[in-house]
């Protein structure tokens, strides 16, 4: 049974932000199982120095010369190609014409094909056809062997919605003979770095990731911004392994290589924006969750509307980047409002999330234009913005560990401060029922009971409900409402107020809904009653406040009374009352009480409740 309250405790500490990410995490890998599952191969080629020359047209435009480096738009209709194939050595040689039996391998990037050669039926190299299956969509090298040496057209269509734009620049600089010439290019060697790169990033993510878990395990700060910088990094590593160039000879699962990237590239960006709304000052940060959420609901409504229908996941690239980009706009101007009032570090922090963003919003604009593919922009200010994170992150754990130390120590201290409360409590408890006060109260009633028996009636009431309330709480290990000691006090001041009608008792609350240990307050009344208006020749009065402030709920007690010399409270044996009333305060919710007081000029005692102390649960009190 206390396992299953410790399960339910620890399950209510977990961050909002957390639960959403696994949850769209759940279903990115569900879509990722389904379409590995249903993924064909590739076949491994190589890569030797081979160019195209000839002309081009887009859809039934005019035709135009193939240049070096020139960009073919793959998104603006279909384009046709017509010419010939040419092969040069790695050293520079032109060594002619491709010939017959030539087998090259053409790379196509979310392109479908179809060759046709003089004299020869048209070849379909549609690999996002419906005979080749949604398992074929993304990006890899396919063999085709020359029947002539003639002169060659290729008809390329884009099969999706948007589509790369650059997939015919990417199919003619690609451009290799499949097998293994002399000089060929071993292009599995391609991309080697990044994915290399990649993998060091999934490492550092599961380091910080660990370090996250631990700082939540000992309750010390930064632990979910160290963990959404690990999971950013995680998913940063995925893109770069996966958007590396050649990955479909590392990995030949084509349709799991998009997914994979695909589920980077949104995850990524949503931890980002998770992190930065995370960061943002108090006054903007549900502004920053709104438009976080808003960017993981359309993560999970991609994912979702390519399991229940058709729908291509890579067909929801364009869709995301535009909901993303609401997001990314939103992100940007809680950020500008953040800095205006900001100091100069978090300015600089938020210059960074800035340059982020915006480097986000460039790669879809580049994209969408066809000036590059993918994060480009991204991945450099990732790696410059990663060196910085890193040292930060570096700077936090030797942090984390000294604070989870102190921890241990103070919850030793605290557990010593505790036994020796226990031990002490039903004896000081009793010393709070003082025997002359209850002799002098119940010979009050008796003198009542001839002369005022209805009076006598209610203070027999209160002085029953008095002694009910100190009773009941000798055993009170856990916080109390302030409501609750508020009604204890009323029925010992009237009980005082009828012995002593010439003195004052005055109220002012404020509020009341708050946690203190039972019977903290009462011991402060009764020690201004009696140490301080009973001193005087007549009157005097007691006033009892509460109020709320930032950060601490506040609670004075003052008197007008004789007043007494501060100094006189280092002897702890003899205010051993007050003394258990700090340590009560200090071990069951991190408050503190403080004492002014001055020989005739009268007492005042505050009590400090922080809102969110150490070892201070407003759920738990009764």
């Amino acid at each position: 049974m206390q396992g299953n309250k410790q399960l339910q405790k620890a399950w209510k500490k977990i961050p909002f932000a957390i639960i959403g990410i696994i949850s769209v995490l759940a279903v990115m890998f569900l879509l990722l199982w389904i379409n590995i599952a249903n993924s064909q191969q590739s076949f491994p080629a190589f890569c030797p120095n081979i160019y195209f020359s000839g002309e081009y047209k887009l859809a039934d435009g005019q035709w135009n010369t193939v240049k070096a480096r020139q960009h073919i738009p793959a998104t603006k209709g279909d384009v046709t190609l017509r010419g010939q194939f040419h092969m040069v050595a790695p050293d520079g040689e032109y060594l002619g014409v491709a010939e017959e039996g030539v087998l090259l391998a053409f790379y196509l990037n979310h392109i479908q094909l179809t060759v046709e050669e003089e004299g020869q039926e048209p070849h379909n190299m549609d690999i996002e056809s419906s005979y080749a299956g949604e398992g074929m969509c993304g990006e890899l090298s396919i063999g085709y062997e020359l029947l002539t040496d003639q002169p060659i057209t290729l008809r390329f269509h884009n099969p999706h919605t948007f589509g790369n734009d650059r997939a015919i620049d990417m199919f003619l600089e690609e451009l290799s003979v499949y097998g293994g010439l002399s000089y060929e290019k071993d292009f599995i060697n391609q991309g080697a770095l990044e994915r290399s790169a990649g993998l060091a990033f999934v490492i550092v993510a599961f380091v910080l990731l660990g370090t996250a878990l631990f700082s939540a395990l000992v309750h010390t700060g930064g632990s979910s911004q160290i963990g959404l910088i690990g999971m950013s990094i995680l998913f940063a590593g995925g893109y770069f392994a996966y958007g590396a160039k050649g990955v479909f000879y590392w990995s030949d699962s084509v349709i799991g290589n998009t997914t994979i990237l695909g589920m980077c590239m949104m995850l990524y960006t949503l931890c980002v924006c998770a992190l930065i709304a995370s960061l943002l000052g108090p006054k903007i940060k549900k502004a920053g969750i709104g438009a976080t959420i808003f960017a993981g609901i359309s993560c999970m409504i991609m994912a979702v509307l390519c399991l229940a229908t058709n729908i291509r996941f890579y067909d929801t690239w364009c869709w995301w980047a535009v909901t993303q980009s609401v997001a990314n706009v939103a992100l940007l101007v809680c950020l500008v409002l953040d800095s205006l009032e900001a100091k100069f570090v978090r300015k600089l922090r938020n210059i960074g999330a800035g340059i982020l963003l915006c480097g986000i919003e460039a790669d879809f604009l580049g994209t969408a234009l066809g000036w590059w593919q993918g994060g480009l922009i991204c991945c450099h200010i990732f790696l410059g913005l990663f060196a910085i994170a890193i040292v930060l992150v570096w700077q936090i754990i030797p942090r984390n560990i000294n604070a989870a130390r102190k921890t241990k120590e103070m919850e030793a201290e605290q557990k010593l401060i505790r036994a020796q409360l226990q031990e002490n409590r039903i004896a000081i408890m009793i010393s709070q029922i003082q025997p002359h006060f209850i002799y002098n109260t119940l010979g009050t009633i008796q003198q009542l009971c001839k002369e005022d028996p209805e009076q006598a009636s209610r203070l027999v009431q209160n002085f029953s409900i008095y002694l009910r309330g100190n009773f009941s709480e000798l055993d009170n290990t856990v916080p109390i409402r302030f409501a609750k000691e508020l009604e204890h006090i009323r029925c010992y001041t009237e009980i005082e107020l009828i012995r002593f009608p010439d003195m004052t008792v005055r109220y002012d609350i404020q509020t009341e809904e708050f946690l203190l240990p039972a019977l903290t307050v009462q011991p402060l009344v009764e020690n201004a009653i009696k140490h301080g208006l009973m001193g005087l020749e007549e009157g005097g009065a007691v006033t009892i406040s509460a109020y709320e402030e930032q950060d601490d709920y506040c609670i004075v007690v003052s008197d007008d009374g004789v007043g007494f010399d501060v100094a006189a409270l280092t002897d702890t044996k003899k205010h051993i009352g007050i003394r258990n009333v700090r340590e009560r305060l200090q071990a069951m919710c991190g408050g503190s009480l403080t004492i002014e007081s001055q020989p005739g000029a009268g007492t005042r005692v505050q009590i400090r409740i922080p809102k969110e102390g150490k070892g201070y649960d407003r759920n738990r009190g009764r």
